[in-house]
């Protein structure tokens, strides 16, 4: 079954926000491969991680926050959504997701009831996968879905919906 298209997302592109990749109408298109969006930055912090279910897809949303190392803004919602990169370690069913820019993860990680699409969100913690700039997350879906990613400003924030290929 294919996503219905949302009329937030041309809302989206008048935005100019980064997408996991615009269809020939500009609207982001589900993927299982690699997506990478936002902008470069630095210190900011995942402050909430907030789920929701609608009508064909789950969505999870990273509330960007500045980091406690930010000075007077700290805790504040952040200008840039920082970068997002998502690469596949199971097309379809398990992802990587690198948050760019990012020095603390100070949301609690969301639990997904057993009929949800998302299975689990889990930290990956160590050398060999975060730096000083870097969180690692992995994203765990019911096989054979898609996402879409991309992000939001004023708030920031960077978005994942999981859904069923088109």
């Amino acid at each position: 079954m294919a996503m219905k298209r949302s009329y937030l997302y041309p809302a989206l592109l008048l935005l100019g926000l980064s997408v996991c990749g615009p269809s020939p109408a500009g609207v982001p298109i589900p993927t299982q491969g690699e997506a990478r969006g936002g902008s470069i930055s630095d210190g900011l912090d995942v402050g909430e991680i907030r789920q929701g279910r609608h009508s064909g897809f789950e969505r999870l949303v990273f509330d960007v926050t500045y980091w406690e190392g930010a000075g007077k803004a700290a805790g504040q919602t952040a200008s840039s959504p920082g970068h997002f990169r998502i690469q596949p370690l199971v097309a379809g069913q398990d992802y990587i997701i690198e948050l760019g820019g990012f020095r603390a993860l100070s949301a609690s990680l969301p639990r997904f009831a057993e009929t949800s699409r998302i299975v689990s969100l889990s930290r990956r913690k160590g050398e060999a996968f975060e730096d000083d700039s870097t969180l690692s997350l992995r994203l765990e879906i019911r096989p054979g879905l898609c996402y879409r990613a991309f992000t939001l400003q004023n708030p920031a924030r960077i978005v994942v919906d999981v859904a069923d290929c088109p």
